[in-house]
């Protein structure tokens, strides 16, 4: 980015445009963790990335409402899974979810008593 650029200000008009935090630092040729620190040491661009996360959201609600307004098809449930995997909790029910089963073994009876073991 070309120095003299109010980055607030475009940071928080990418989040209006509904992009992600990824979309944002990879439009500013960074990383997440470099962005992630340049929010951590400057106060100003910790609070736009806040707004932009905010701006981002109501973005991408507004489109689901204006498409149903203006009589469109929507695939609801598409919708809903990648509003609820972008800013809800999906992504740590995504990692519960992708844990190894527990598996319970029985062992056979050889004459002592039988008892249960749970094994990761």
């Amino acid at each position: 980015m070309a120095d003299g650029v109010d980055y607030p200000a475009w940071i928080l008009a990418r989040g209006r445009e509904g992009r992600s935090r990824a979309e944002i630092a990879r439009s500013m040729q960074m990383s997440l963790q470099r962005l992630k620190a340049w929010e951590e040491s400057d106060a100003a661009i910790a609070q736009a990335m806040r707004e932009a996360e905010t701006a981002a959201q109501a973005w991408w609600e507004g489109e689901q409402r204006d498409a149903l307004l203006e009589g469109g098809r929507v695939n609801a449930a598409a919708w809903r899974a990648a509003m609820e995997w972008r800013f809800g909790d999906a992504k740590a029910r995504a990692a519960v979810a992708n844990r190894p089963v527990l598996a319970r073994v029985n062992i056979p009876d050889n004459g002592r008593p039988r008892r249960d073991v749970a094994r990761r």
